[in-house]
């Protein structure tokens, strides 16, 4: 009778087995191993992406409801069609699928949080994985709106091509690159639904390993202080790419770099025509590595003819478009065009704003960061870092950023800030008019700008002694509506320690198969480790050490060889 009890219990929701904790996030709560460094986990749990699954509830919500909305009349007609074929049939659920669920977590916080969203199909190949969903569906009682299934995700994608079998939202969040699984899901998602990708080989698309970049996404990152961004540009690039092959094109709703990782929220939409116009869409960055100064062009330019338009090729800057530059470096392909929807963000806002803390514990810095989104200037590709691009150009500690701003704003240009990093300066005033205000303010502060210790083609050298062009340069306060926005909004709150990405999650593939076994150095891999971490001072002196032993060996072995003190000089060498 008491196994009978027992076993009864473990069908029941909320019932944590032996060995198992309960994590709770947002409305849902999942069922996690206690000791998680052991090798039967299956999937891990990382508190750094609370904030990405919050915003993804809020953002797949309100996109549930405007759907809905504007799809009411093409609804209520497949409904119609179908209780003609067979009366008994259910009406149109809005889908969402998870490609990628590991532990079933974010699909249960949208089975709960989301009301609008009707069924969620969460999908892993790690059967392991599958019975965690399984778990964790059953343990928060909503395993009717969750369907689980058991399959490759480029697989399960790809048989959803038909537009019958088309979702409304599909949710992409591997480990590392989403690449592989764009042409599948770009098919796979309804006319006017939404992707929702993240990427977290930041390292990649910031520059550090730009073959690889050019390998997974078919661009060639520059390394520069715009690298957030930038990154951010590449994954959209890759995403319009993969859709203009099956005549589809893409607008941003959301595009964000977060932490360690990039999040871009787009709606996918046909039409041949549009897909046409991607080229004006896409382009390339050219920058001067000594003046860090930038621009871009796009891979083609509309132009408009006797007969209607026609496409034609850009035309290519050089160094002589951008002051003081002396030769380009050439990043790209990358997106050129908006990075957000505001209507959207604003009602993804609102929406956030009127929800319970205590269900999004992340309010407050999801408000700041989409006040950041509705500031920064949409139709301006990339940004400056004041002083990495600046003030180490000129060699001098410079103003406020609210004094910058100020200037550029009497200038009668625009400016605002990022919402994916702090002290840089997003702007469309051309470069030469930033660095006359600059060279004003250098002038106003300082008489000697010692350019006698500076190189004869140092660029320093080339902005200050260089005449003061017709910019009109005033440093009063000026009305700056995008800086009181963002004044007392927290965007970049600070981090606790060993916040990051953790280790690929093991697998398992077939049934009765062990998980994929944690890699265990060896004593040799260990040492080289112990060499790797040493600062870059250490391995200076460790190698003027080595070559200084050398050095002494090749003394002593002469001395041996062409002398006959052999015994002392042999006692040496193999003290050496």
């Amino acid at each position: 009778m008491v196994n009978s009890d027992s076993a009864q219990a473990k069908e029941l929701p909320g019932f944590l087995p032996e060995g198992f904790k309960c994590i709770k996030e947002g409305k849902a709560r999942i069922v996690y191993p206690s000791n998680e460094d052991a090798d039967d986990v299956p999937a891990f749990y990382n508190p750094a992406q609370v904030f990405n699954r919050d915003l993804s509830c809020a953002v797949l919500e309100e996109f549930a409801v405007q759907y809905k909305e504007k799809n009411k009349e093409l609804i209520e007609k497949l409904d119609q069609e179908k209780r003609a074929e067979d009366p008994n049939s259910s009406p149109w659920k809005f889908k969402c699928l998870e490609a990628l669920s590991a532990s079933g977590l974010r699909s249960c916080r949208y089975a709960l949080e989301c009301e609008t969203v009707d069924q969620v199909i969460a999908n892993d190949i790690s059967i392991s994985a599958v019975q965690e969903i399984h778990r964790n569906a059953k343990f928060n009682d909503c395993s009717s709106r969750i369907e689980v299934a058991n399959k490759d995700a480029i697989e399960l994608m790809a048989l959803r091509r038909a537009p019958k079998l088309n979702v409304p939202v599909i949710d992409l969040d591997p480990y590392g690159s989403a690449t592989p699984f764009l042409d599948s899901a770009v098919q796979a998602v309804n006319y006017g639904g939404m992707l929702m990708v993240t990427c977290t080989d930041m390292g990649v698309l910031a520059g550090n390993h730009p073959e690889a970049c050019f390998a997974k996404y078919g661009s060639f990152p520059l390394k520069s202080h715009f690298c957030h961004e930038q990154a951010i540009r590449i994954v959209l690039y890759s995403i319009e790419r993969a859709a203009n092959r099956y005549g589809r094109y893409i607008e941003p709703l959301i595009s964000l770099h977060l932490d360690f990782f990039i999040r871009v929220f787009v709606r996918v939409h046909h039409g041949k025509k549009h897909v046409k116009l991607s080229c004006t869409k896409v382009g390339y960055v050219c920058r001067d590595p000594q003046s860090h100064g930038y621009t871009h062009y796009t891979l083609g330019e509309l132009q408009k003819t006797e007969n209607g338009q026609k496409y034609v090729p850009p035309q290519v800057p050089t160094a002589s478009s951008i002051p003081y530059a002396t030769s380009l470096k050439q990043g790209g392909p990358m997106w050129l065009g908006p990075l957000h929807n505001h209507e959207f963000v604003r009602a993804v806002q609102r929406r956030i704003e009127d929800s319970d803390e205590s269900v999004w514990t992340t309010k407050t810095r999801l408000c700041g960061l989409l006040e950041a989104c509705l500031e920064e200037l949409n139709d301006v590709p990339l940004y400056y870092h004041m002083q990495k691009d600046f003030g180490i150009v000129l060699k001098f500690s410079l103003m406020k950023q609210q004094v910058l701003r100020s200037a550029i704003i009497n200038a009668g240009y625009r400016v605002s800030s990022s919402h994916a990093t702090t002290d840089i300066i997003k702007t469309d005033a051309p470069l030469n008019v930033i660095w006359d205000i600059l060279r004003a303010y250098v002038k106003s502060k300082t008489d000697d700008f010692k350019l006698e210790k500076v190189e004869e083609h140092h660029v320093k050298r080339k902005i200050l002694s260089d005449e003061q062009g017709d910019t009109k340069v005033s440093f009063e306060q000026a009305e700056d509506k995008g800086l009181k926005a963002i004044k007392n909004v927290i965007r970049f709150p600070p981090l606790p320690a060993n916040w990051g990405p953790k280790a690929a999650a093991r697998m398992q593939m077939k049934e009765g198969q062990k998980l994929d076994c944690k890699k265990r150095k060896t004593n040799e891999e260990s040492k080289d480790n112990c060499v790797r971490q040493l600062s870059k001072r250490q391995r200076i002196k460790q190698n003027k050490r080595e070559k200084e032993g050398k050095q002494i060996r090749r003394q002593i072995q002469y001395l041996t060889n062409n002398f006959n003190c052999h015994q002392p000089i042999q006692e040496g060498l193999v003290m050496l």
